[in-house]
């Protein structure tokens, strides 16, 4: 998304832009202006971290599984900036210098108040490609600590849960306004749409395997 819109007078001058999913934050100036839409969420990285911190209050450690890409840098630069507050009293270790083998390694080894967030991995530090959900499922095989990620899809992957992003609805919505443009409807008809949380919820399995208590979660929560 950051690539089309700093290059699309270049290379798509003509051609409408819908941009999904992408963090609208990190979108340049003016990439929805000229027959552009927009459909995606906010990521509030402080609102993932309190989920955290609330169910499991005596974390010291948190290891941030994210890969070396340029996407995944700036996503690490941003979870860095948002954790600052916390440096006092949390130690952040950030996997984005290893391979993927020696991630699963760090993760099942992890000291005592441990906790894992799964930021984002499309790529790791040894060039290998990786399918998001399934390197999830495979670190909470190894892990020996509760893991937390951002997505509704990965309740039940392995996550203990959370207040989630939508990702199957930016999609479902996405392709509704994609097809309206392909049927001739200037994306720019489209006023941006941003696609908020889901009210917390929980994967019971999770909660008792790492004995989190039920009365630490957020009111209104589902598990």
């Amino acid at each position: 998304s950051i690539f089309v819109a700093n290059y699309r007078d270049r290379l798509f001058p003509e051609t409408p832009i819908l941009y999904a999913s992408a963090d609208r934050r990190l979108l340049p100036p003016g990439a929805l202006e000229k027959n552009a839409a927009y459909i995606g969420q906010v990521y509030e990285i402080p609102g993932m971290l309190e989920d955290k911190l609330q169910i499991a209050p005596a974390t010291k450690n948190i290891a941030v599984v994210v890969g070396a890409t340029p996407l995944e840098h700036i996503w690490q630069e941003v979870f860095q900036k948002a954790a600052e507050p916390l440096a006092n009293r949390i130690n952040f270790t950030y996997y984005s210098d290893l391979p993927f083998d020696q991630m699963l390694q760090r993760v099942a080894k992890l000291p005592t108040n441990s906790y894992i967030f799964v930021l984002l991995l499309l790529r790791d530090a040894s060039g290998v490609t990786h399918n998001a959900d399934e390197a999830l499922q495979r670190l909470h095989q190894v892990a020996n600590a509760p893991i937390n990620s951002i997505f509704d899809h990965q309740l039940g992957l392995g996550i203990v849960g959370g207040r989630l992003y939508q990702s199957e609805r930016v999609g479902k919505e996405a392709a509704e306004v994609a097809v309206r443009i392909l049927h001739g409807e200037p994306a720019s008809s489209f006023p941006p749409r941003v696609i908020e949380r889901l009210p917390p919820r929980y994967d019971w399995r999770e909660l008792q395997r790492w004995k989190i208590n039920e009365k630490l979660l957020p009111p209104g929560s589902t598990i």
